[in-house]
């Protein structure tokens, strides 16, 4: 807040939407760029490993 970014995605600068802000206030990314970034984790993580339970960076529960 203090540098004027919240509320901005970190990784394409667009507008986190205000909906998602309400559910999660400390997002850092919009929806799509947490997808993506989902996405990219899961195809780089080793066959057959399992996330561990818990909660993710902005607060969702692992898929």
């Amino acid at each position: 807040m203090n540098t004027g970014q919240y509320g901005s995605c970190q990784q394409c600068g667009r507008p986190i939407d205000l909906q998602r802000l309400r559910i999660v206030p400390h997002s850092r990314y919009c929806a799509r760029c947490h997808h993506a970034e989902d996405t990219r984790r899961a195809a780089i993580e080793p066959t057959g490993s399992q996330k561990s339970g818990g909660s993710g960076e902005d607060g969702c529960w692992s898929r």
